[in-house]
C-alpha cells in the first residue's frame, strides 16, 4: 500500500467532521476538529479512512448491533438490480443514513447502465466494441473534452482501448479462473481512483433492505453476465430505517417477530443471532 501522502489531497469538507462527532462524544469532537485543522488538505484515501473510523465509534455508541465496517458481506450479483448516485464515497464506510437517497430519483435500473448494456451487446451478442452502447456512452461524453484524459490518457482512442482491454481482462479472468476478491490480489494505488479500485465493490442498503451498488460496476457487470453466485462486497451506508429491522432481528428468536420482518431473517446484512 502506498504511503496516503502521494494520494490525490482534497480539503475536508467544512463543518462535516465536527456535524458527525457531536453525535458522538464531546472529548472525540475536539480531537476530530484538531486532527482536521492540522492536517488539511486531506488525501481523500486518508479522510475516507478517517471517517471509517468514525463510524464505527459512532455505531457502537448508537446500536446494539453495530457492524466492523471492513467487514464484507456475501451479495449474489444476480439480485442487485438497482444502483443508487447520490451516495458520496470520501465519507466512508459503514455509515447510517436516514434520507431518500434509495429511492427515486436517486435509484436506477443496473440495466440501464450504458456500462452494462454494451457489456451485453459485446459478451452475448457478439457487437463490436465500437458499436456498443458502452462506447456511444463514452464517445459521445467525452466529444468536447478539452485536457487530460482519465488514467492518464492524452487522447479518446488511447482511454477507450484502455477501457475495452480492461473489461476483456476482467471478463477472461473471471470465466476462466473464478471470481476473485480484490483483497487477495496485491495493491499500490497511488491515486485515490487507483485506491476505490482497491476496494471491494460498494452497495448501499435501503430501507426495505435493497441492496443498490454504488461503486464497482465493472466487477458486478462482469459477474452477472457469468453468472457468479456471490461476491463480497462492502456496505458503504445502511438506511436509519433498516439498521433498526437488523436490530430487532438479531435481537429476537427466529420465528419470534412479525412476519414482515421474518422475511428478512436470511438477508445478507443480518447477523445471525448468537445463542
Amino acid at each position: 500500500m502506498a504511503r496516503r501522502d502521494l494520494l490525490d489531497p482534497t480539503v475536508l469538507r467544512q463543518g462535516a467532521t465536527a456535524s458527525l462527532a457531536r453525535s458522538v462524544r464531546p472529548a472525540i469532537a475536539q480531537r476530530c476538529r484538531r486532527l482536521a485543522l492540522a492536517h488539511q488538505p486531506v488525501p481523500l484515501a486518508t479522510q475516507f479512512e478517517w471517517y471509517t473510523r468514525l463510524w464505527r465509534i459512532q455505531n457502537r455508541l448508537r446500536y446494539d448491533v453495530p457492524t466492523d465496517p471492513w467487514a464484507t458481506i456475501a451479495v449474489d450479483p444476480a439480485a442487485v438490480t438497482h444502483y443508487a448516485g447520490d451516495v458520496e464515497l470520501p465519507w466512508g464506510l459503514g455509515r447510517v443514513q436516514d434520507g431518500d437517497w434509495d429511492r427515486p430519483p436517486h435509484r436506477h435500473p443496473v440495466e440501464d447502465l450504458p456500462r452494462y448494456r454494451g457489456l451485453v451487446q459485446h459478451f452475448e451478442e457478439g457487437r463490436d466494441w465500437e458499436e456498443t452502447a458502452y462506447y456511444a456512452h463514452l464517445r459521445d461524453r467525452y466529444a468536447d473534452h478539452d485536457g487530460p484524459f482519465p488514467r492518464g490518457h492524452d487522447d479518446f482512442d488511447s482511454f477507450w482501448r484502455d477501457r475495452r482491454d480492461a473489461h476483456e481482462t476482467l471478463h477472461r479472468s473471471i470465466r476462466d479462473e473464478g471470481y476473485r476478491p480484490n483483497r487477495a490480489v496485491e495493491h499500490d494505488p497511488e491515486t485515490w481512483g487507483e485506491y476505490v479500485h482497491s476496494l471491494e465493490p460498494l452497495v448501499v442498503v435501503g430501507r426495505h433492505g435493497e441492496l443498490l451498488w454504488t461503486e464497482g460496476f465493472g466487477r458486478l457487470c462482469v459477474a452477472k453476465l457469468l453468472g457468479v453466485e456471490s461476491i463480497p462486497v462492502y456496505v458503504l451506508c445502511r438506511h436509519e430505517r433498516w439498521q433498526r429491522v437488523r436490530e430487532r432481528l438479531t435481537g429476537a428468536r427466529p420465528g419470534s417477530c412479525s412476519q414482515a420482518l421474518e422475511r428478512h431473517r436470511d438477508h445478507p446484512d443480518v447477523p445471525t443471532p448468537v445463542g
